[in-house]
């Protein structure tokens, strides 16, 4: 069995350059170094990791943290070694950095000793905007504990979702489980005390379930993604009709499931690997990835009813944030029929089937490379992780996109479209486009389009018939020669 070293954090002070290009549409900088995961700060300061492992045997051997600030310069790097790796990481109010992960060797972390309660544990660490570590707990049992995500509630309160296997403690409290691996969800405040904890159970054999993200939306309801594998499943008294593959599940207030879709199967290859969840009021997002079930990536958004839709394309990864009632994603997308290569490209609202009018080009990104992070800075610019042929030459940098497709005259909110949810008949006003040409289009949720028709002069609201549409998710298109607006409909 290969050994490894442990040995204390180090602190480095960086002054690497970045590269700047103040020309306008483009990378306005770009770091070098290798920076798989980002997450900006309330300053617009960016906090990146990268987790170490083994070439050869893929065993983790630490972390590197790194902050940089707005400007692209680096502020501080801690290189942390140990058999542990990072999970998840979030930004407190107090702009704190929020690591959890999972270890099964001790490490030093700054002043702390982390070592595994069993076979394996989690671990929260928290570091200040400053570099210092203010604390660093490890939770578990005598066997198998584990995290994968944390989230932060509108209160400052953790989410926490991962499996375990017979039981552990989180600061006094035990969560009881049995001898198979059992999904938890955990809400604990920012001292690891726990306010309440949800767990699953096997109803038909038995076999391994876990959650992989858990987000509360803004009126506390929980979106989780959770894996099951063998047997099958109960959450509070739903029983889940899949014994194996990947679920969306919305919790309400009191921690029901209002409802639970099978979203990946066991495929021959691989899993579909559904990831980045996001949430926009009571509506979530996810990323599907390319795999045996999926020949291509897409966005897939669930309502709080149920209802879904997905925004696809040919890629092998997407980086996304949602802002402003839009989606903001970098995706690369092979043998492009306009420009013969890889390319950047920015999407317009958050329900849309791609609003292409909108993508922008980046020839920079060579064959081989890819997109790891996105996260939204403002309409005009966006901080991006990818990296160059293969894993070699990996990248952070600030993009800004073209003014026109970034800025609009006219707000969304601006614009009256009722009522919504529709009978039949949907009306627009157009009072704020001052008379200009306007061209609204209607499309449903795979993209076809329905409708599309020219108001000239657009002044006034006018009527638009919808009742040769079937109940369902339909977007609407509104464009003018300043504007272009997206919205999610509903016809009942």
């Amino acid at each position: 069995m290969k050994k490894y070293t442990y040995t204390s954090l180090t602190l480095i002070f960086c002054f690497l350059l970045p590269v700047f290009n103040i020309n306008g549409q483009g990378w306005e900088w770009k770091v070098p170094g290798k920076r798989t995961e980002i997450i900006k700060d309330k300053n617009n300061d960016i906090y990146t990791y990268t987790n170490i492992s083994d070439q050869v045997n893929g065993n983790p051997l630490g972390v590197s943290i790194e902050k940089l600030f707005q400007a692209g310069t680096s502020a501080w790097i801690h290189n942390i070694n140990g058999a542990f790796e990072i999970t998840g990481c979030q930004v407190d109010a107090s702009n704190n950095l929020i690591l959890i992960g999972n270890l099964t060797s001790s490490f030093t972390a700054g002043t702390f000793t982390l070592s595994p309660k069993g076979n394996r544990s989690f671990f929260i660490v928290k570091i200040s905007p400053s570099s210092v570590i203010l604390s660093a707990d490890v939770y578990g049992g005598t066997e198998e504990t584990y995290a994968n995500s944390i989230s932060i509630t509108s209160t400052g309160d953790y989410l926490i979702g991962g499996g375990f296997k017979g039981s552990f403690e989180m600061n006094g409290d035990t969560i009881q489980g049995d001898t198979f691996t059992n999904a938890f969800i955990i809400k604990a405040d920012s001292l690891g005390n726990i306010v309440w904890a949800e767990t699953t159970d096997f109803y038909v054999g038995g076999g391994e379930a876990w959650v992989d993200e858990v987000l509360e939306t803004s009126s506390g309801k929980l979106y989780a993604i959770i894996n099951m594998y063998g047997g099958y499943m109960v959450l509070n008294g739903y029983q889940l009709n899949s014994s194996t593959g990947q679920h969306i599940i919305l919790l309400d207030n009191n921690h029901q499931v209002v409802f639970a879709e099978l979203i990946g199967y066991e495929g021959i290859s691989a899993w579909p690997r559904n990831s980045g969840l996001k949430t926009s009021g009571d509506t979530a997002y996810i990323k599907s990835l390319s795999s045996y079930h999926h020949s291509s990536s897409s966005i897939r958004m669930w309502l709080d009813n149920g209802t879904s839709m997905s925004a696809g394309w040919g890629g092998s990864n997407i980086g996304y944030d949602i802002a402003n009632e839009k989606i903001y994603y970098a995706s690369i997308s092979v043998n492009d029929p306009d420009t013969g290569s890889y390319y950047f490209r920015k999407i317009g609202t958050i329900n849309s089937d791609l609003d292409y009018t909108s993508q922008v080009y980046d020839s920079s990104l060579t064959t081989g490379g890819n997109f790891t992070g996105l996260e939204y800075i403002n309409n005009n610019s966006l901080y991006i992780a990818g990296y160059n042929d293969g894993t070699n030459d990996y990248f952070v940098g600030k993009y800004m996109l073209s003014t026109s497709a970034g800025v609009a005259d006219i707000k969304e909110s601006e614009v009256s479209i009722y009522p919504n949810p529709t009978n039949n008949i949907l009306n627009i006003d157009f009072s704020k486009f001052a008379g200009e040409s306007v061209t609204v289009s209607i499309f449903n949720a795979v993209g076809g389009k329905l409708l599309e028709r020219k108001v000239k002069k657009a002044i006034h609201a006018e009527k638009f018939d919808l009742s040769s549409c079937s109940a369902g998710v339909y977007l609407i298109k509104i464009n003018s020669e300043k504007t272009s607006l997206s919205r999610r409909i509903v016809v009942k």
